[in-house]
């Protein structure tokens, strides 16, 4: 057996880098960060970096038939769209154990995916091994783990591995055709380091990152110890097999739990290191997200000029829909208020912050996988593109109406800083929806009830 020394492609600094995927469409390398919320990806040589943040402790990506992924945040199932950044929750994943979070993760031949939760305190037995099939129904296999990770199958589909990492043992299940698990045994106790992630290349051969230990070790199908790849630095985290012809083993390693002296010592813990093997690995498998209930959740702006209603249809549009409800005036800088309660017209540049404040709340919202149902008045095009900006899909609804009776709606309110001496400006200002923007309009001579099931039944799913 030939194998490289394994060699930093990327000085990441990942405090604890895992769950590491060769995506061979795109021809690149997919890793988490799960302390720094972070996803990185870069080609086979460590170029073409780029990361995207999650909204939480982020353990595994996993690819889809569609394109996109399937990720393990610390509550849940998510989906998550390389090409917008924007996290969708699945599913919720042990919902009444907030001290928990996901772990390690991986998708088997047949397109399940199996992953498992731990104590992030890593103290408490309160971990369990779950499979996820394409319908996102959760079935749970197993129970009182401190820390779960690694599942891997073997190259027939018979076998799951499946880590207890404290107690440095790795057991093997029999898997039966309908995904149960039986005959549960240790398969191999380490004395040094603690087994992490591991992956199963051609042969049978099962390879097992090792914690704390420098190395990578292989087991034979029988669990006999066949041989250890050296590492620099020593908390191995997980690997993969990818490359063209998936003989380029990548591994995640992570900085968590050394010491400053050691991190010294060690300057390249955390980075990704790849190494070239005579082994051949298996290929990375798709999971099948098309079953999944996937909350896409589209923020929603409800746009015009003062005294058309956005407030009031914007709340009941929230409370229908289980969305949060922003205020967009309740954003303005304090100068802006007192300039407009002066009769005072504001200006592009007055509104600049104001609108990177809502941007904001959209782009959280857009990385959360939660929806956002905004009032705010986007007169301009160039306004609403700001916005946009947050989340390409975002859309608006334009609530438009006679002068006449707007103007007699801002005249009888008294608990806004907006008086009535303004409202020219805003229709001089205002920009309805062009052709291209996501969106509709609807006369607000409706009633609040009329106005909020317009707009379900056109633009909220």
């Amino acid at each position: 057996m030939t194998i490289d020394s394994p060699q930093c492609l990327w000085q990441v600094a990942a405090e604890l880098g895992e769950g590491p995927i060769w995506h061979q469409s795109d021809r690149a390398l997919y890793f988490v960060d799960v302390k720094k919320h972070q996803i990185h990806r870069c080609d086979e040589h460590g170029d073409h970096q780029q990361s995207w943040t999650a909204p939480a402790q982020i353990s595994f990506i996993l690819p889809t038939k569609n394109g996109s992924f399937i990720c393990g945040l610390q509550d849940g199932i998510y989906h998550f769209s390389s090409s917008t950044g924007q996290f969708s929750r699945c599913n919720d994943v042990e919902r009444d154990m907030p001290a928990n979070r996901l772990n390690d993760g991986f998708v088997d031949s047949r397109g399940l995916i199996w992953f498992g939760s731990m104590d992030d305190g890593e103290t408490n037995p309160t971990g369990s091994l779950y499979s996820m099939g394409r319908d996102g129904a959760v079935v749970a296999h197993d129970h009182d783990y401190v820390i779960t990770n690694g599942p891997a199958m073997s190259a027939d589909g018979r076998t799951l591995f499946h880590t207890d990492t404290p107690n440095k043992t790795i057991y093997a299940f029999d898997v039966a055709a309908d995904n149960t698990l039986s005959n549960k045994r240790v398969f191999v106790t380490l004395s040094v380091g603690h087994p992490d992630g591991m992956a199963v290349d051609a042969d049978g051969v099962l390879w097992v990152a090792v914690f704390g230990g420098w190395r990578i070790d292989r087991f034979s199908a029988s669990g006999n110890l066949l041989g250890s790849v050296p590492f620099p630095c020593a908390n191995i985290t997980k690997l993969t097999f990818g490359g063209t012809d998936l003989r380029t083993v990548f591994v995640t390693t992570a900085r968590k739990g050394l010491t400053g002296a050691e991190l010294v010592q060690q300057p390249l813990a955390g980075g990704l290191f790849s190494f070239r093997s005579d082994s051949t690995g298996l290929p990375q498998h798709l999971f099948s997200s098309e079953g999944l209930n996937i909350n896409h959740s589209p923020c929603i702006v409800v746009m015009g000029v003062s005294g058309c209603g956005k407030s009031a249809v914007g709340k009941r549009l929230a409370l229908e829909t289980g969305a949060e409800f922003v205020e967009g005036d309740e954003l303005h800088p304090v100068a802006n208020i007192h300039k407009m309660a002066a009769g005072v017209a504001l200006t592009d540049a007055d509104r600049q912050d104001w609108l990177l404040a809502l941007q904001a709340k959209i782009r959280t919202a857009n990385s959360q996988g939660t929806r956002v149902v905004l009032s705010c008045s986007a007169l301009k095009r160039k306004y609403r593109d700001v916005l946009r900006a947050a989340n390409p899909a975002l859309e608006f609804i334009h609530l438009h109406g006679e002068r006449e009776l707007i103007a007699a709606r801002l005249q009888s309110r008294n608990d806004h800083f907006m008086p009535v001496s303004l409202l020219e400006s805003q229709f001089a200002d205002l920009e309805a929806l062009g052709a291209d923007e996501k969106g509709i309009a609807l006369d607000i001579q409706g009633t609040v009830d009329q106005l909020v099931a317009s707009a379900l039944g056109k633009i909220v799913p």
